[in-house]
């Protein structure tokens, strides 16, 4: 649990910094929701596409669990919106082939002082199901997963069938990296997770006609944007008009722990897909913000860099980034015709 431990501790000591700069601590106010559902939150969501996840309560730690299928593999952990991905046992880890144990390859230097005292392996995971009652929610998608020593307990769950309770070993910790990747919300009065995928949540939202009102490229303004357009139907087709140039295809919407990924494709010959435009998104009510790479430029065609490097990270366009940044105001529909 080291991990877990350091990065709430990180968490805690920023909360702390952030009210002693805001200045003296005022009494809170109780304030009226703006929304308060007429149904009952489950039915309430549920209209809303959310599907609605069993979590199992455990007895010594106050705390879910949710038994979950990793690439066929049945697996028991402790819902943690504290840890910041999927963290697995040494002995769950060897399910997936993960028999050894180095510091994180690859992470930043802020990164290895928190794991340089924790031996710890990281695989993948292609295909994970939960049961939701009769049927299994499913994500088909990548999701990289750790190992870890040191991370192993048991915990003490009431067993219906004997009417008793019994101790289980947990199999690991599931985080941020999962959670974050749907729109997630925790009922602890009814032990329930909802969970939207972020693709089937935005897509209603950004389904639409969009006029350009901003650009800037590599952090020099952009003339005549106001001619570039975007429009997205419901169905994923879109059309993107960009510097003259018309890029029609799909739109794909990834969800991850800090990103949200918008691609613009097309399906070729053979059932391959090309991607034609790739960058970010933020979406507020008639406001969209996007973050583009320049697919022509010198970054994005150097083999030396990889994809996840020329991604954007920020909705903004530093000089000789590769990155193209809008913003969009949602058209108004056509007025009816008296």
């Amino acid at each position: 649990m080291r991990v877990v431990s350091v990065l709430q501790n990180s968490m805690i000591c920023t909360l702390i910094f952030a009210l002693c700069a805001s200045g003296p601590l005022r009494p809170l106010v109780a304030t009226e929701p703006s929304v308060i559902p007429e149904q009952p939150l489950a039915e309430f969501l549920g209209k809303q596409g959310y599907t609605a996840i069993p979590l199992i309560q455990a007895k010594d730690q106050h705390g879910f669990l949710v038994g979950m299928v990793l690439d066929g593999k049945p697996l028991l952990l402790l819902l943690d919106t504290g840890a910041s991905a999927i963290f697995l046992s040494k002995a769950a880890g060897k399910k997936f082939g993960i028999d050894s144990y180095p510091i994180i390859p690859n992470a930043p230097d802020e990164d290895h002082k928190l794991y340089v005292n924790t031996k710890m392996g990281v695989g993948s995971v292609d295909r994970i199901s939960i049961p939701t009652g009769k049927s299994q929610y499913l994500i088909t998608r990548k999701q990289t997963i750790y190992a870890m020593e040191g991370l192993s307990s048991q915990v003490t769950l009431y067993n219906s069938e004997k009417l008793k309770n019994e101790k289980v070993d947990l199999d690991g910790l599931l985080g941020q990296d999962f959670l974050q990747a749907h729109c997630a919300i925790i009922d602890s009065e009814t032990s329930t997770l909802f969970l939207i995928p972020i693709a089937v949540r935005d897509m209603p939202k950004l389904s639409g006609d969009w006029i350009c009102t901003k650009g800037e490229k590599d952090g020099k303004p952009l003339e005549n944007v106001s001619q570039n357009r975007l429009a997205i139907r419901s169905d994923g087709e879109a059309e993107l008009v960009q510097a003259g140039q018309v890029l029609k295809g799909y739109l794909g919407l990834q969800g991850t722990s800090s990103r949200r990924i918008f691609l613009l494709g097309v399906e070729e010959l053979k059932g391959k897909s090309k991607t034609l435009s790739r960058g970010i998104y933020s979406i507020r009510g008639d406001s969209l913000k996007l973050v583009l790479v320049d697919e022509s430029s010198k970054r994005a065609l150097d083999p030396k860099v990889s994809g996840a490097e020329i991604c954007p990270t920020a909705f903004e366009s530093k000089v000789d980034s590769g990155h193209i940044y809008y913003e969009f105001a949602r058209k108004p529909p056509a007025k009816p015709k008296k």
